[in-house]
């Protein structure tokens, strides 16, 4: 098994691979794509964790998740090409057979019974695949999109490297297609480029012709499986240790990158291999940054699903290792049901946030100052940044509205997410005893 690293984490997670016995792939932009390795790890779009994909891609997701116990692990399958035949139009809906029993719907479409249509599949809902005719095609330095636009990854930080990516998406005809490149296409040679290009459009007219001649509806394209990796603070706190090993590394160095710090990572981690006395200073200069009493503050709740919620407001107090956040509730907000029976206007949200620690306190309080309700998120460890602070949430909660016993809520979602096998047993026992812990259960 043999395995490609790329992005902040690259060198942590090397390490990590190499001592697990996975090989590690060198870069070669003379190789043809795909030659180096069958699997690809790379840097998740919000820097937060990674992304596995390709062959071996299961196996290095599992590798991870009995290894680092405070993350989440998401699969999912995408990208799979049909050639649907129509069975039914419900109002501007347009309902296919995909063959094997499988059904589709493409939204806001209109097809004759028995048509024959190439479609993708974008997702499912419980009533069968949600399908596109707009198809995306995927390879290993780019994506295709029909009717799409242009760009660069974000990863993609070299000038020189953008502007030679957006030359070569000029000079050949896409045929309507905008190209995604992805960071993996640094450091190829434009021939390897270009060849993968007419490849994708070749495959496209290859997929066209099976359409016309199909007989009847079925798979003509496997999708792509990806598993999304989000790292909590302990996994980055290990990953850093992992660095350390081999090259001088400030504390939360990924932790820092991650948060959007990573030229003043690069910069300070120079100086260090002169300059030690650069490492006791650097965390605290970055804490100096902020924030400030009163100053906007954003709380960053990622949801198991991979959906982040933004949480903002402002900086009532400063703590030695935390923040205060007041934040307002909104007339038509949907907040937690412990406390929205008893809402009236003028309410308003405390909201304590403490670096490490595996809750945050939400206190609801009238515009009085009246304290109503106490909701304790339990989540992996806090992130607590200049500018805003990051968890990954566990679903379990604990509430208590005042003068009332505390109450624990949700066991049944953080169940799911354990029987969906996207957390451990150990993150899923330590976010039962944290609720435990707080709700005061002694059983």
């Amino acid at each position: 098994m043999k395995v490609k690293v790329r992005g902040i984490y690259s060198n942590a997670v090397s390490r990590f691979l190499q001592d697990s016995g996975v090989e590690i792939a060198e870069d070669n932009p003379a190789s043809k794509s795909g030659e180096d390795s069958g699997t690809v790890v790379y840097d998740s779009e919000d820097l937060n964790g990674l992304t596995v994909q390709g062959e071996n891609s299961e196996k290095i997701a599992e590798l991870f998740k009995s290894s680092f116990f405070d993350i989440i692990v998401r699969k999912k399958e995408m990208g799979a090409i049909y050639v649907g035949e129509v069975v039914d139009v419900q109002g501007s809906d347009t309902l296919l057979d995909l063959g094997n029993g499988k059904k589709g719907i493409l939204f806001r479409s209109c097809y004759r019974r028995g048509t024959k249509v190439l479609v993708q599949v974008k997702g499912r809902s419980k009533n069968g695949y949600i399908l596109s005719t707009s198809l995306r095609l995927f390879g290993d330095s780019l994506v295709l999109i029909q009717d799409g636009f242009t760009k660069v990854s974000k990863h993609v930080f070299d000038l020189k490297e953008r502007e030679k990516l957006l030359e070569i998406s000029n000079e050949i005809d896409l045929r309507g297609y905008g190209i995604l490149w992805k960071s993996l296409a640094q450091g190829k040679s434009q021939d390897e480029l270009k060849n993968e290009i007419n490849s994708l459009l070749k495959k496209e007219l290859d997929l066209r012709k099976m359409c016309s001649a199909e007989q009847g509806p079925g798979l003509v394209e496997n999708g792509i499986t990806i598993y999304s990796i989000d790292f909590g603070l302990e996994a980055k706190q290990k990953l850093d240790k992992l660095r350390n090993d081999m090259h001088p590394t400030v504390k939360n160095h990924h932790l820092l990158k991650s948060a959007g710090y990573q030229n003043l990572v690069d910069f300070t981690e120079k100086l260090l291999v002169n300059n030690l006395d650069v490492l006791q200073h650097f965390s605290s200069f970055v804490v100096d940054l902020g924030p400030k009493e009163n100053s906007f503050y954003t709380i960053v709740h990622k949801k198991p699903s991979g959906k982040e919620v933004l949480l903002k407001g402002r900086v009532e107090k400063i703590l030695e290792n935390g923040v205060v956040v007041r934040r307002k509730i909104s007339p038509e907000s949907n907040h937690d049901s412990i406390y929205s029976s008893s809402r009236e206007k003028g309410d308003y949200i405390l909201t304590t946030i403490i670096n490490g620690e595996w809750f945050v306190t939400h206190e609801y309080y009238s515009a009085g100052g009246k304290l109503k309700a106490r909701y304790y998120n339990i989540n992996t460890g806090n992130e607590v940044m200049p500018r805003f602070s990051r968890y990954l949430d566990l679903e379990i909660d604990v509430v208590q509205e005042e003068g009332k016993e505390k109450t624990i809520i949700d066991w049944d979602k953080l169940k799911q997410v354990r029987d969906s096998r996207m957390v451990s047993e150990e993150l899923y026992n330590r976010a039962v005893d944290i609720a435990k812990k707080l709700s005061g259960d002694t059983k």
